[in-house]
């Protein structure tokens, strides 16, 4: 997760993760934050492409709902974080008392 993005991210904030590589009805399995690194990657060969990012780590809600044997190493995933949720006006007028 970018800089400019991480502040907005707490312990505990709902994801939606998409496992593309067999979700064929658009399923969206639900999953919370547990950890978020404190230091930008850097230098890690592994994770060259990261660099610059911070690490958000989301452990699914109910490991007993989904069949785990299907998972094989490589598949892309993807989480939606919800830093926020509530109705429009009172995210709106959140918003605006914040600035």
């Amino acid at each position: 997760m970018s800089e400019k993005e991480v502040h907005q991210i707490k312990i505990g904030n709902k994801v939606r993760v998409e496992i593309e590589a067999f979700n064929t009805d658009n399923k969206l399995y639900e999953a919370k934050v547990i950890s978020i690194a404190e230091d930008q990657n850097k230098n890690q060969s592994k994770y060259i492409k990261y660099n610059g990012y911070y690490r958000v780590v989301a452990e699914l809600k109910s490991k007993i709902s989904y069949n785990f044997k299907k998972f094989r190493n490589g598949y892309r995933v993807k989480g939606y974080i919800i830093s926020d949720s509530g109705t429009i006006a009172s995210l709106l007028w959140k918003y605006l008392l914040s600035s």
